[in-house]
């Protein structure tokens, strides 16, 4: 009798659990519903107010509307975000048309209070408004964002600073580029290009000079990606100040004028063998007839990645041939050599 009682309260242990995941699952699937019905509702009321005001702002762009729909509220996302999407396709007077709307709806007043509220997606409208006023009038709003963890937040309030105030907001950002590796600096490069390129040079060469090892590598990568004229002596000062091996690869991957081949020649021989193979890189682009030697010894290097990058190298010179390299991987008494030359001239080939 006493197994057939517990078989019982087993059974009826297991249909209280079937019946409660039932529930359970029916619940989840209700709130799913729920969910979806909700988004869709939201998406045709942002198609509503698309209907209605994306001709206004296309034809406030090209002067003055007179009348202008009711707008709601919950609807100034939406307008805002449409109205940004057009300030990044137009420019010159069309802009200044665009800011003539956006001063007519208070636009700066309706940013300020989505800059401050909790949804990301309306603070992220709130910081490009702000920045496509392009008005200093807020920038002590914006300026704390940079520090932002959330790098959406922070990279959207950098390139509102730079709008707003092309000289202060480069230098705000350039200053924070060297310590943020969440900041790509793909991305960077075209914020700051959005400001002359030359003040973000000038500021990223003052912000070498000052800044830890630690930050040169990204902030001399960020200057290359401009393309700076004044990278060498950005490089300068790396080479002297942070005699670090990351430093000095970083130094001679972004290296590109003659001045610096004594430093490539220097670094043939490091310790580093990553410094080895951006001297043998870097030697393909400056060097001279003179380093065609120095780059065959290199063919030598115990590391594959050095040697591989010196027949690179000697492929790219001017000053030998491919069939003398050809010829050389054939009679080179070091086998490594000979295939780093080999791969090298056939991947050329592909090319």
């Amino acid at each position: 009798m006493d197994f057939v009682t517990d078989s019982d309260l087993v059974i009826r242990i297991a249909l209280l659990v079937s019946g409660v995941t039932a529930l359970m699952a029916v619940a989840l699937m209700a709130n799913v519903l729920i969910v979806r019905m909700l988004s869709l509702r939201e998406e045709q009321r942002e198609d509503v107010v698309l209907q209605a005001w994306r001709p206004v702002i296309a034809e406030s762009a090209e002067g003055a509307v007179e009348k202008l729909p009711p707008l709601q509220r919950a609807d100034l996302p939406t307008v805002l975000a449409e109205w940004s999407r057009v300030q990044e396709i137009v420019r010159g007077e069309a802009t200044r048309n665009l800011n003539g709307l956006a001063r007519r709806l208070e636009f700066d007043r309706v940013a300020l209070r989505m800059v401050r509220g909790h949804s990301l997606r309306n603070r992220l409208i709130g910081i490009m408004t702000l920045g496509h006023l392009r008005s200093a009038t807020h920038r002590d709003v914006v300026l704390p964002l940079l520090e932002a963890d959330d790098p959406r937040i922070s990279l959207a309030a950098a390139r509102a600073l730079v709008q707003m105030d092309p000289v202060g907001g480069v230098s705000q950002v350039v200053a924070r580029a060297g310590t943020r590796p969440e900041w790509p600096l793909v991305r960077l490069a075209m914020i700051l290009r959005e400001a002359k390129v030359d003040t973000a040079c000038k500021s990223l060469l003052d912000t070498v000079q000052k800044s830890p090892a630690r930050a040169l590598p990204r902030l001399l990568r960020l200057m290359s990606g401009l393309d700076c004229a004044n990278r060498w002596a950005a490089i300068q000062h790396a080479i002297q100040f942070a005699p670090d091996p990351d430093v000095r690869a970083v130094c001679l991957s972004v290296l590109e004028v003659p001045e610096g081949l004594e430093f490539v020649r220097a670094s043939c021989i490091d310790d580093a063998w990553f410094v080895r193979v951006q001297a043998a890189s870097a030697l393909g682009r400056i060097g001279t007839a003179d380093d065609v030697g120095r780059l065959i010894e290199l063919l030598s290097d115990r590391v594959w990645w050095v040697r591989f990058r010196a027949a690179q190298a000697l492929i790219e010179l001017p000053f030998i041939s491919n069939e003398e390299l050809e010829r050389l991987s054939e009679t080179n008494e070091d086998r490594f050599a000979c295939d780093a030359l080999r791969e090298a001239l056939a991947e050329a080939k592909e090319k």
